[in-house]
Order: C-alpha cells, then structure tokens, then sequence
C-alpha cells in the first residue's frame, strides 16, 4: 500500500528498495533455525530492517525529518519497554504524534491526502514489532538465566554427590579391611568364635574352628535350632543353657566350663 500510494515521484528507486527489502525478508525465512540460536544475529536483522527502512523513508521526495526522528523515537520506546501492552501504548502515542506534526505542516490539509494517512499504521506496527521482538528477547534471557541457575545447581548436586560417594567408597574400604582383619583373627585364632540370636538362642555366625575341634561342619551349627545345646553332656546341658539365657537376658557376662560330645563321640571340655 505505501509503495502504491507513493510510487509517482520516484517510481523506479522505490520499487527496486520496496522489492529488495521484501526479497530479503523472505531470505530470512529460509536460514537454518539454528542461526537464530545467537541473538546476535536477530539483532544483526533488526538492523538491516531499521536500515533498510530508513533508506525507503529517505528516498520519498519532500519526505519529513521530523517524520524520521518520531519513527526512530518509535522504535527506541518500543525496544526499551520490552512489553508488548506498552510498546501498542507507544505506537499510539507515536501515530498520534505524527497526525500533529503533519497537521501543523499542512494547516489542516491532512486528511485531504489519504496517503499520508499511511503514517499511522507504520508507527503502530514499528511499535508493535519492536515491542515484540523485546519481549521475546527478554523471555530469552529468562530461559538462558534459568538454565545457566539448574546447571549450576546440577553442578553443586554433582559435586555433592562426587564427595558423597567418595567418602562412602572410603568408608567402604575401611569396612571391608576391617571385616578381612577380622576374618584372619577368627581365622588364625585357637578357639571357636560363635554368634548367637536372642531369644531363640539360634547360631547364626561359627568359626571354622568348630569343625576342627569338635569335627561338626559349619552348616550343621547354623541350620539346626539347638543343634549347639544337643551336643552338651546331660549333666551339664540344663546349667549352660540356664546361665546362657541367663546372661543375655541381663546383658552380663559370664564364665562356665561344660562338657560337649565330637563328632567322633569323645567328650571335650570347653571354657565358655
């Protein structure tokens, strides 16, 4: 519309830049998404455009200096409020203004001229646009700043979790250690090493030595309830048994010799 209302004092120059501007446009339409990954490059267009524009304005003949102050004015606003609800308020205003000047210049004339009524919806979608491309900027921003807040708050959770699992392979270290030195004293010692659940008083933990001394196997004295109290000598089973019982019960220690049967039938004496 503004080439055809304005094309008969330079007809040929405004069509070539009314022409090129809109080639390049659709230029822009084509480029790969990923281009526009840099806001640089959006603001890079942006001034092409404003350029661009700039250059149309100035080629019209008896065209306004003041008409090209307010569309810059226009722009500046727009930008800086980065809101679209107020950047419309500012393309308003701007075609408001525009309206007045072209009045006091033409005493009235104004609106015998429709062209020049082609003014007010230049200002509006300036501000429009500009207002736009603000608040997308802005809403850039935000995203980049709440992505660069989660990576660094990923990066403490890593480093936490780093110091976590380091001090948790440390621990486990050490506990392993601590089981193999306990492991090769229960192993090396000349005694039986046993552990014993309360109440059922069920073996769930003998050395190998027991085999040795009283030639049982290990899993006889883990998978047999009473199988310990079974190989006692009668006349000592009630008495260990009771004191057993006895001192767990209490939490106290205790100190008993009794009798029990090997495997191959002697009678061994312990010291419990």
């Amino acid at each position: 519309a503004f080439l055809v209302f304005q094309h008969q004092p330079v007809s040929p120059r405004l069509w070539l830049l009314g022409t090129v501007f809109l080639i390049s446009d659709l230029i822009v339409l084509c480029l790969p998404r990923a281009w526009f990954h840099n806001p640089r490059l959006g603001y890079g267009l942006f001034l092409a455009d404003t350029t661009a524009l700039t250059i149309l304005l100035y080629s019209i003949r008896d065209i306004n200096p003041e008409l090209v102050l307010l569309y810059y004015l226009t722009i500046f606003m727009a930008m800086l409020n980065s809101n679209l609800r107020r950047s419309v308020q500012v393309g308003f205003v701007a075609g408001l203004v525009y309206v007045g000047l072209y009045y006091l210049h033409q005493h009235g004339n104004f609106l015998r001229e429709p062209s020049n009524l082609l003014g007010i919806p230049l200002f509006f979608v300036t501000a429009v646009s500009c207002g736009y491309l603000a608040q997308q900027i802005q809403s850039y921003k935000r995203t980049v700043q709440h992505l660069q807040r989660v990576q660094e708050g990923l990066e403490g959770e890593i480093a936490r979790t780093t110091d976590e699992l380091t001090e948790s392979e440390g621990l486990r270290a050490s506990a392993e250690a601590s089981e193999r030195r306990f492991r090769s004293l229960v192993k090396d010692i000349d005694a039986i090493v046993w552990e014993m659940d309360f109440p059922t008083l069920q073996v769930t933990f003998v050395s190998p030595q027991a085999e040795r001394i009283l030639g049982y196997p290990v899993q006889k004295w883990l998978g047999e309830l009473d199988f310990w109290a079974s190989i006692l000598h009668p006349d000592d089973r009630k008495t260990v048994v009771g004191l057993s019982q006895e001192a767990m019960t209490g939490g106290k220690d205790y100190d008993l010799e009794d009798r029990a049967f090997a495997a191959d039938g002697r009678v061994v004496w312990l010291r419990d």
